[in-house]
């Protein structure tokens, strides 16, 4: 869930000594841009990129380009470059938010909200195509006729930005780098499923003297979101058969209780690219686009046609109803053991308490041609550390993966895969 985060920051003067309007801020640890009469350790409002402003604090801020601002009547946040300089970002002063009754003197450090005193303030920006497809998904859930069965089918939990969440982080934590895929989520699981009968039916009365089993053990595929009954279903895909067809291999080797998470790369079997072309002109980047070429695929090394996995996580489900994950050095064994692959793994290494290295070392991972394929970029990085049951794990996205895609959602066309899967 997309929120605002109360946020100190330091400034130093713009590097181009002729540019004297603007100066560059760290908050969150995220360089933004700010106006040059900001000054280091002032108390402001955070907002990270692909994020929506609303309309009454862009009006009560006159931050619209008709009041004499800069952001376009969509009011998105993005991660874009003024005067050469990176600004993954908004940051403004406490007091912005005064207009809406709260006690500015209350909100401290760290705090996140999304709405003050029954006001909005900003939510997650969805183009009008991502918004149509989650309508239509609620009302075809709504009018899907009864289900047969119930299952344990845990979704994968929502994973937060490093770089507002790197105190959550403890000495001796073993900490993994892996890259972060950009295909579409996806859950398998060996799983025992309740069978549903109607209320006085004889199916139920033979349930009741043991006549008919009242659980069985079966095979679930699911989307991020979403449980798949057959692959006849429809998404932004057309098909989901693809889904099924990825996990045949695994199916007779998982054991009961197991749930695998992983990406799903490469095309589906009707064709259809699973992320959608890139086209990098919008970058205005020279070494970019001869690096990258005019567009490209994340294909992550699949021909066209064909698709891949990349497992990130591994749990068990027990008896109890318990959800475990797997260290992740035995997620790395397990895929060995079922002959398909996980995320490419960068560094591991134990949290020795030094917060400013800790970002260093993700930075540094976090950009680049991805490790898969080079004929890409890697959308970034995951920060995991282990944890029992559930491992803390956090992402960080690279700065052109997230202009590339705030250019893709100036289309109102673009539909985000994860957001309505």
């Amino acid at each position: 869930m997309y929120k605002a985060v109360v946020a100190k920051i330091y400034v130093t003067p713009h590097p181009d000594p002729e540019v004297h309007s603007i100066a560059v801020g760290v908050a969150c640890n995220n360089t933004v841009i700010v106006s040059n009469k900001v000054q280091t350790g002032e108390l402001g409002i955070y907002f990270e990129c692909d994020g929506q402003l609303s309309l009454d604090f862009c009006k009560q801020n006159k931050l619209l380009r008709e009041d004499g601002g800069y952001f376009d009547e969509n009011r998105r946040v993005r991660a874009q470059k003024f005067r050469g300089v990176r600004s993954d970002g908004f940051w403004i002063p406490v007091d912005s938010v005064a207009f809406t009754g709260v006690s500015v003197a209350d909100l401290k450090e760290g705090d996140t909200f999304d709405s003050l005193k029954g006001m909005q303030i900003c939510s997650k920006y969805e183009t009008a195509a991502t918004r149509s497809r989650k309508a239509g998904e609620a009302n075809k859930k709504k009018a899907k006729k009864e289900v047969k069965f119930k299952a344990a089918f845990p979704k994968h939990f929502d994973t937060e930005q490093f770089r507002t969440s790197v105190k959550k982080f403890q000495v001796g934590d073993l900490i993994t780098l892996s890259e972060k895929l950009h295909g579409t989520s996806q859950r398998f699981a060996f799983t025992e499923v309740a069978l549903l009968t109607p209320r006085w039916s004889l199916a139920r009365l033979k349930q009741v003297l043991g006549l008919m089993p009242k659980k069985k053990w079966d095979y679930l595929v699911g989307t991020r979101n979403v449980t798949l009954y057959n692959p006849e279903q429809t998404s932004y895909y057309g098909s989901e058969k693809f889904r099924f067809t990825v996990v045949e291999k695994i199916r007779p080797l998982l054991k009961k209780g197991e749930i695998l998470f992983f990406e799903v790369v490469g095309w589906t079997d009707g064709g259809k690219s699973i992320m959608p072309k890139v086209n990098t002109s919008g970058l205005k980047d020279k070494k970019f686009k001869k690096q990258y070429g005019d567009s490209f695929y994340y294909s992550y090394g699949c021909q066209e046609g064909q698709a891949d996995i990349f497992v990130y996580r591994i749990a068990n489900l027990t008896p109890d109803g318990e959800l475990i994950d797997l260290p992740w050095n035995s997620v790395k064994e397990r895929c060995n053991q079922l002959f398909i692959k996980h995320v490419p793994e960068y560094e591991q290494f134990i949290f020795d308490g030094d917060y400013d290295k800790l970002v260093q070392i993700v930075e540094d991972w976090t950009e680049g041609p991805s490790k898969v394929d080079s004929g890409h970029i890697r959308e970034g990085v995951c920060v995991r550390a282990e944890r029992y049951p559930t491992p803390l794990v956090v992402k960080n996205k690279s700065f052109p993966f997230k202009v590339l895609e705030g250019i893709a959602k100036d289309n109102s066309d673009y539909e985000d895969m994860e957001e309505t899967s």
